[in-house]
């Protein structure tokens, strides 16, 4: 391991903190004690599995908003009144 350096390590360190999505970037800065968080912005690319989620968490909530919206819709026309007179 001639070659490796600290710097190497660290680097090293900060990939892995970003690809697990349950650590923050916030949190990587503060570990690394980054000045800002654009520094550790860098690292942003390894945590592409958060995105994935967080899209994939908001398509299940719409489809279960979408399937009440369309559920309640029907109880709405089954409540109305057979005998309805047309205008």
């Amino acid at each position: 391991m001639e070659h490796v350096r600290v710097h190497d390590l660290r680097h090293s360190y900060a990939s892995w903190l970003a690809s697990d999505p349950n650590i923050s970037l916030t949190t990587i800065r503060d570990m690394l004690r980054h000045s800002s968080l654009s520094m550790t912005n860098r690292y942003a690319h390894l945590n592409d599995k958060v995105k994935r989620q967080a899209a994939e968490d908001l398509g299940t909530q719409v489809k279960k908003m979408t399937q009440l919206v369309g559920s309640n819709s029907n109880v709405a026309q089954d409540e109305k009144p057979s005998n309805t007179k047309k205008p």
